[in-house]
C-alpha cells in the first residue's frame, strides 16, 4: 500500500467526512469502509468493556487505558 501524505486539516471531521474520504483514498466503498469502522468500533468497546482487558491500543496511533477510580461522595 502506497503511504498517504499527511495533509493538516483545519475543520472538524464527521463520521460522513470520515468515511467518504477514506473510501476515495483507497478506491473502496462506502459501506465497506463503514464495515471496517464498525468492526474497530466494536473491538474498542470489547476491549475497554467491564469484562475485557481494560485497554485497546491501535498501534501507531492511540492507546485507551481504563482507570479504576473509587466512587466519591
Amino acid at each position: 500500500a502506497a503511504s498517504i501524505p499527511v495533509r493538516a486539516i483545519k475543520e472538524r471531521l464527521t463520521k460522513s467526512a470520515i468515511l467518504s474520504t477514506i473510501a476515495e483514498q483507497q478506491d473502496l466503498t462506502r459501506a465497506q469502509v463503514a464495515g471496517v469502522i464498525s468492526s474497530l468500533e466494536a473491538l474498542m468497546l470489547g476491549s475497554v468493556h467491564p469484562n475485557g482487558n481494560g485497554e485497546f491500543m491501535f498501534p501507531g496511533l492511540f492507546k485507551i487505558t481504563l482507570r479504576k477510580v473509587p466512587a466519591r461522595k
